[in-house]
């Protein structure tokens, strides 16, 4: 074995191997992942089209209109968006901008523990694993002036709808299987990131013929009629 491999071995060894060594390191990720901007999380923040279009909207024509909401000039169906404004509209004015922050927050947090623990074809080693969520903090989507925001989130659910084709799915809970379905939806109503994989999901149901297959590939080409 080279010394690379062992050193790689022995770096995630301790993160990986126990329940609490990978409780501790989503716990660092996920105080990494609020320093990387402390102030929208703290103070609260609508950023562009989701504050002066997607929040006025549900503000101004009743929080239920906002679910609906198809932004024309965007030209897609942004359900994270709908949602996240729509939650901020039911608050106090001051503390809005915060619900979606923190929303979005939630998203990436969701993501990393799906990095780190879910069996992954993609992802085939615990280095894979740890390199993949230390990525996703330090690339150019969590550069503060576009980070943690619900427009933006759609590259996040995209990235998600990319692992999920890669998820060992038969090694899932039903509880796991049953985010996983959800967190599909989501993202492939949320943009056109997610509903561009709608192929290579069929493509994954048609070779695999297992249940949990046919149900992933549905739910995205059905999104993907609706986009």
């Amino acid at each position: 074995m080279s010394p690379t491999s062992l050193a790689g071995r022995w770096l995630v060894a301790p993160a990986l191997r126990t329940r609490p060594g990978i409780g501790l390191w989503m716990v660092g990720l996920a105080v990494l992942a609020f320093l990387r901007a402390p102030y929208i999380l703290t103070s609260g923040r609508l950023w562009a089209e989701e504050g002066s279009v997607y929040f006025a909207r549900a503000v101004t024509e009743g929080s239920w209109a906002g679910l609906t909401f198809v932004y024309q000039r965007a030209g897609y169906f942004h359900l994270f968006a709908n949602v996240g404004t729509w939650f901020a509209s039911l608050l106090p004015l001051p503390v809005a901008p915060l619900a979606t922050a923190w929303l979005s927050y939630v998203l990436v947090v969701v993501l990393l523990w799906i990095v780190i623990t879910w069996p992954s074809e993609l992802l085939t080693s615990s280095l894979a694993g740890h390199a993949a969520a230390s990525l996703l903090l330090v690339g150019a989507l969590a550069h503060p002036e576009v980070w943690l925001n619900t427009i933006n989130a759609q590259t996040y659910l995209g990235v998600l709808a990319l692992l999920l084709l890669y998820v060992k799915l038969e090694d899932l809970s039903r509880t796991r299987f049953l985010v996983s379905s959800t967190l599909l939806g989501i993202g492939s109503l949320s943009g056109l990131y997610s509903v561009i994989l709608a192929p290579l999901f069929v493509i994954r149901a048609l070779r695999e013929k297992t249940f949990r297959a046919s149900v992933h590939a549905s739910v995205i080409a059905g999104a993907a009629l609706i986009q």
